[in-house]
């Protein structure tokens, strides 16, 4: 892990040199567009934190109409149907974050293949090439976290949009205690969710440190 870090680290700082000598061309859009893209990706990644704290409500008051069964239901299943609708709009929301940073990604590399024909040394040319492969590659690990993701999601979201529906129907002990193995169930797959999300969130930082230039504090 310690060398994969180290790995990051060093492609950064070689972005930032290679940058640098853009700027020296005719333009300074090759880093601004860096910024750019960083800071949707900052902002995505706080997107999918507000998703996981979603599904950690979702989650617990699941759980607390299962607690409360016997006493009175009725709170933990309004706070639960809450929970489920800012679920979906959380999940929404990083969706189409996450249609913005695939724009992002794209005019950034494109603008990096402008800049770089201003560029003459044959070997900056080549390690250029080079570096653009592997942020290409970061930015390729974060679309395939995102499938992952969203393949946990649907299931996820199902039971949890027909576990509103059923117990708002039937919120008697009877009828919670006959949606206990669906109750588990949902709980797996949130836990499974949780997951994939701290995936994603894993390969959004990576990039996110490999793309944006470092600032004094």
């Amino acid at each position: 892990m310690k060398s994969g870090i180290t790995s990051v680290v060093r492609s950064a700082v070689l972005t930032v040199a290679l940058l640098g000598l853009f700027a020296g061309c005719a333009s300074k859009s090759g880093y601004q567009q860096a910024d750019k893209t960083g800071a949707g990706i900052d902002q995505f990644r706080n997107d999918i934190v507000d998703t996981k704290k979603a599904v950690d409500t979702t989650l617990s008051e699941l759980g607390n109409i299962t607690t409360e069964a016997t006493v009175d239901p009725r709170k933990p299943y309004l706070r639960f149907a809450k929970s489920s609708a800012r679920l979906e709009s959380a999940v929404k929301k990083a969706q189409e974050r996450a249609a913005a940073i695939r724009e992002q990604g794209s005019a950034y590399f494109l603008q990096w293949e402008k800049d770089l024909v201003e560029v003459n040394n044959p070997e900056i040319r080549s390690l250029s090439h080079e570096r653009k492969a592997e942020l290409k590659e970061a930015f390729n690990r974060i679309g395939k976290a995102m499938q992952v993701a969203n393949g946990d999601f649907k299931p996820f979201v199902s039971d949890v949009k027909d576990l509103e529906k059923y117990l708002g129907a039937d919120l008697t002990v009877a009828g919670i205690t006959a949606a206990n193995d669906l109750i588990k169930k949902t709980k797996t797959e949130g836990a499974t969710v949780q997951q994939s999300l701290d995936a994603v969130i894993h390969e959004l930082v990576i990039v996110e440190a490999a793309l944006t230039p470092a600032r004094n504090k």
